[in-house]
């Protein structure tokens, strides 16, 4: 017989204006009991400011103290021709200072399941998939008790910047601050053949790029006779223990390598000083064999991208055939 719940399980919006502080406050402390750097203020309002929104999950405990906590944020999706959510579950906490054995997570258990029933799920409004990138005691936790499952294991593609070598062909590349409006038709034409993709139109991509409070990123974009022809987000720093320039999102259309190879030009001109130019696609997309034909070579991570699907087709095998992703589609980009 199940023990009495012993929390109150809510859920809720995120707030912008800090009042979520105490849940912040118990999520850090629990980020540092697994090594992790803490999660700040500035981040969470960033999260809070999402165009697609996000929803707190929160169990507390008779005295009012956090025992447990989710946080996800939505993002617009292109699933089979109609807009969806995909929910990326950012925070993950449990307090597992009381009790003993798997009563500690009764409180994290209580609440991803009022949880599940609040976000995911094929009706409107609701998240067919929810995913990650889950720290190991989370993912040992979902994998038992979530009805997670691992899409897969994820592989970094790195080219050293000073070998892309390439013949200007008559496309243009600049920097710019913000991507144009008429990103809307160049997107539609890329995702006629991606099954599932994250929507990729100004705004959202402003709000994740521009408005980052941690990250600074740079965008290029190519234009070929004056038309928008692809675009790349590119920042500097750590990823899969490496250092180096990280492509975080990359749109260009595999039959216009022209435009792919003007824009890794630019990117490995910015990145010069370092050994590395980094980039994670997904396996089955048709640039993660691009980037090995022009030298990226792939190397194994620790990390682990995880799901959970709400409705059928979206299965294992299907989402990983099928759905295209960059690193910018994940908080770690």
């Amino acid at each position: 017989m199940l023990a009495p719940r012993m929390t109150e399980v809510s859920i809720e919006l995120l707030s912008a204006s800090g009042a979520n502080e105490s849940i912040r406050e118990a999520v850090n402390a629990g980020r540092a009991s697994v090594g992790l750097a803490p999660s700040s203020a500035e981040l969470w309002r960033w999260r809070a400011a999402s165009p697609d929104g996000t929803t707190l999950g929160v169990a507390r405990r008779g005295d009012g103290s956090v025992a447990a906590a989710i946080l996800g944020v939505h993002r617009k999706t292109w699933l089979v021709g109609e807009a969806v959510r995909f929910t990326e579950v950012v925070e993950l906490y449990n307090d597992f200072t009381g009790g003993r054995g798997l009563a500690r997570t009764r409180p994290l258990l209580e609440l991803a399941a009022a949880y599940a029933r609040e976000v995911g799920g094929p009706g409107p409004g609701c998240a067919p998939v929810l995913y990650g990138v889950p720290t190991r005691r989370a993912h040992r936790i979902g994998l038992a008790r979530f009805k997670q499952e691992i899409l897969r294991s994820e592989n970094v593609l790195a080219v050293q910047p000073s070998s892309v070598e390439w013949h200007p062909q008559g496309v243009d590349v600049e920097e710019v601050t913000r991507l144009p409006d008429e990103l809307a038709g160049l997107f539609e034409r890329y995702a006629e053949a991606r099954p599932a993709i994250l929507a990729r139109d100004p705004e959202r991509l402003d709000w994740r790029y521009a408005q980052h409070p941690e990250h600074s990123y740079r965008i290029a974009v190519a234009r070929r006779a004056g038309e928008l022809a692809g675009y790349l987000v590119l920042r500097t720093g750590v990823y899969a223990d490496q250092t180096g320039g990280i492509l975080v999102d990359w749109l260009v259309p595999p039959d216009a390598p022209d435009v792919g190879m003007e824009l890794l030009i630019w990117a490995s001109e910015q990145t010069a000083e370092h050994d590395r130019l980094l980039v994670n696609v997904s396996d089955r997309s048709p640039e993660f064999g691009l980037f090995q034909a022009v030298g990226f070579r792939v190397f194994g991570t620790h990390e682990y991208l995880v799901f959970r699907s709400f409705q059928k087709p979206y299965v294992m095998s299907w989402l990983f055939s099928n759905w295209t992703t960059t690193l910018g589609d994940t908080e770690r980009g």
